[in-house]
């Protein structure tokens, strides 16, 4: 990637895989590009996996639903997906040309997708 001073770097896992110190992979990938250009990617073709499950749940209060992702995490499943929107955010996907039909009156959801195998999948959305 090229950093906003023309400095080129690469980082990922190809070197050493679980390195330890900070996530800068993920980090960069989450900024959207305000840290850098990334220039090349080279990614590992996964196998598609035998199931998957996906739940949605609504919160009356962010803080719920930012503890519920905590929660979550603490099981020891790490979910395909956990993605959260806020109340700002929901009425802007409602307010759009294509409208899914949340609730107008929560103050956000959780998004939750399990993989893999699926006869744990049950299994393991009873645990959220």
């Amino acid at each position: 990637m090229v950093l906003p001073r023309g400095e080129v770097i690469e980082i990922g896992k190809s070197a050493v895989p679980d390195q330890p110190g900070y996530d800068l992979l993920g980090l960069l990938t989450g900024s959207e590009g305000t840290l850098g250009i990334v220039t090349k990617i080279t990614v590992n073709v996964l196998k598609n996996p035998e199931g998957k499950k996906t739940a949605l749940a609504y919160f009356d209060d962010i803080d719920h639903a930012s503890q519920a992702v905590s929660d979550i995490i603490a099981t020891g499943i790490i979910p395909a997906a956990l993605e959260m929107m806020d109340d700002i955010a929901i009425e802007g996907v409602e307010a759009s040309a294509y409208p899914v039909g949340h609730p107008q009156d929560i103050a956000a959801f959780l998004l939750i997708e399990v993989d893999g195998i699926a006869a744990g999948h049950d299994d393991q959305m009873m645990r959220f």
